[in-house]
């Protein structure tokens, strides 16, 4: 019986010992293979970190780009505006030299006039080639902020700006060349309008006053680059409508009066333009030499008011008065509803006269409250010593009256409730005291506990140096009673 455990023993031992070399094996192999997979995962998240500093480097490069490109447009926005303001004002200076008669005849230039047609034309070209560069540059950095070439497209010329920069170079090409004096006769109404080409050239070059906005876009802080960013994350735009509402939330006194004087300006000059040179058959002809009036009849036109001393005898001059009528009427909405937001309370102006308007009622109930115990203790004495039965009668009215201004006193300091924002704010500071109390509380027990097992462990010692004397003196009790 014991050869075939001896035979079995050695197979056991051996089919043990494969068993063990092939898991030996096994293990080795998938060491290896975890091994393999390790150095795939680090490969992988080594790409990945460079392929995001790769983004965030091109991302820096791309925002350099942006702010390089937003500094070359600001200046050239700023030599644009320049040119604007500069040939408006020229031209209307030339335009005054054009239309006097003093050593020449009216309407026809003299060389001071021609130098000046020369330097506005001159200002001119300068100013349409601001405008394309200014175009160029929107262009370059709505490519550089875009993710695709679908929206502003790959070139130029296929561009969306390709039309505005088109409107604008035919708004700011409009002026009156050297050499050009041509006359032009309506007969329109109850007289005649002899107007020059350059007086309604000059009259058309204030549409230029339109690339002040833009100017006022460009030096603002509601149109850099974090206000940029900002706009770009709630899906919003901050070009210059937004930069004008902003102003308006922010400063909207300086806002109106700016665009209010802006205003009359404009509509003052182009009025005048096309209103001096008019002729009234009747002879009634309004002085519009004086450029002052035509500003005033501007000012009671845009204000509603229209006294009638002056106003518009010409077509032109009265198309432009109904735009200035239109522009005085939304400048003047803003204002009222700017006066009406200024005059409202803030959170804090309106709790504290809530409080203030409670309290004067309840000083006012206890006045009265005052006078109708003086008046009951009156009449309790015209009653009492007979008075006669009109003063009683008097009195009585007096009383009524007293009692009635009292209810109501009373009444109106019962209603008048505190505000929410007072209630929760009187409901926080409570929970706050509440709060305070508990933690006062909490730290009292925490101390009462910690001075309780201080209490419990001198009790635990002094009870085993209790035990260890008594276990002394039963030593010595036998120790004496072995003696004896």
């Amino acid at each position: 019986m014991a050869e075939p455990y001896e035979g079995t023993y050695p197979r056991r031992n051996s089919i043990q010992r494969n068993s063990e070399q092939n898991s030996d094996q096994g293990s080795d192999h998938s060491s290896a293979e975890g091994d393999g997979d390790g150095r795939n995962n680090e490969e992988e998240k080594k790409r990945k970190d460079a392929s995001s500093q790769a983004k965030v480097s091109l991302m820096r490069k791309k925002r350099e780009r942006i702010t390089r490109m937003r500094k070359h447009q600001k200046r050239v926005d700023t030599s644009t505006g320049v040119l604007a303001v500069l040939g408006i004002v020229l031209a209307f200076i030339e335009l005054e030299n054009n239309y006097s008669n003093v050593g020449k005849e009216r309407n026809e230039s003299s060389p001071t006039g021609t130098g000046l047609r020369v330097l506005v034309s001159l200002s001119t070209l300068a100013l349409m080639t601001s405008i394309v560069l200014h175009y160029l540059l929107n262009f370059h950095i709505a490519r550089e902020r875009q993710t695709n070439s679908e929206e502003v497209g790959n070139h130029f010329l296929f561009s969306p700006f390709l039309k505005w920069m088109c409107v604008e170079l035919i708004i700011c090409s409009v002026h009156c060349p050297p050499g050009i004096d041509h006359e032009l006769t309506f007969t329109q109404l109850r007289g005649s309008l002899v107007l020059s080409l350059d007086g309604m050239l000059t009259s058309l070059m204030l549409l230029r006053v339109y690339i002040v906005f833009r100017l006022v876009r460009v030096y603002s802080r509601w149109a850099n680059d974090h206000a940029d960013e900002c706009c770009q994350i709630f899906g919003c735009h901050s070009n210059t409508l937004f930069v004008l509402k902003s102003l308006f939330k922010e400063r909207p006194f300086m806002t109106l009066g700016v665009s209010m004087c802006l205003s009359i300006t404009i509509f003052g000059m182009a009025t005048r333009t096309f209103e001096r040179p008019y002729n009234d058959e009747n002879g009634r002809k309004m002085d519009f030499d004086y450029v002052w009036n035509a500003m005033w009849m501007i000012v009671i036109t845009m204000t509603t008011v229209g006294y009638g001393d002056f106003y518009p005898q010409t077509h032109m001059g009265r198309f432009v008065v109904v735009i200035a009528c239109f522009c005085g009427v939304f400048l003047v909405s803003m204002m009222v509803v700017t006066l009406t937001e200024s005059s409202e309370f803030s959170k804090s102006e309106r709790r504290a006269y809530e409080i203030l308007s409670r309290l004067k009622a309840k000083d006012e109930s206890k006045h009265y409250a005052e006078r109708v115990v003086k008046e009951s203790v009156l009449l309790w004495t015209f009653k009492r010593h007979k008075a006669k039965k009109d003063k009683l009668q008097l009195k009585y009215m007096q009383m009524i009256n007293v009692l009635k201004r009292f209810k109501e006193k009373q009444e109106e300091w019962q209603t008048y409730e505190a505000p929410t924002e007072e209630m929760l704010r009187q409901l926080t500071e409570k929970i706050d005291v509440d709060l305070e109390e508990l933690k006062s509380l909490i730290a009292s027990l925490i101390e009462i506990e910690q001075r309780l097992k201080k209490v419990e462990d001198f009790q635990e010692k002094s009870l085993e140096a209790t035990n260890l004397a008594i276990m002394h003196l039963n030593d010595l009790k036998r120790q004496l009673n072995g003696e004896q």
